[in-house]
């Protein structure tokens, strides 16, 4: 019976999470360094989710970790830019090279600010 009341309880407040979600969504976009961060903590860490979430916070919280991570991928590409030698703009005739280079660039940064911010 314990056993039972315990599972009611939490689809119960599996629901109204859900609810607060979808009633929060709409008024308030998170981009996307925290709509990661808020899948990674919904599937690795439901609990801390549920209380950042039930005490109102969350979209402060995730709003916060984007605006560090959009600011740190800015930083790290900057930063891994030059020291990969990549010009801030193509050359002529140069343009498939640098896009490239480029690409990897912000892939590296990327994997950084994922590790350091995102999926922590």
């Amino acid at each position: 019976r314990d056993r039972e009341s315990k599972g009611l309880y939490k689809l119960w407040l599996s629901l109204i999470i859900f609810k607060r979600e979808e009633e929060n969504m709409e008024n308030r976009p998170i981009g996307r360094w925290g709509r990661l961060h808020q899948d990674y903590l919904r599937d690795t860490e439901p609990g801390r989710y549920r209380c950042i979430f039930l005490s109102n916070g969350i979209w402060d919280y995730l709003d916060a970790i984007d605006e560090e991570a959009q600011r740190e991928y800015d930083e790290k590409v900057s930063e891994i830019r030059i020291q990969m030698g990549v010009r801030e703009k193509a050359a002529d005739g140069e343009q498939e090279s640098w896009q490239e280079q480029m690409r990897i660039v912000r892939m590296l940064a990327e994997e950084c600010v994922l590790r350091d911010i995102v999926y922590k």
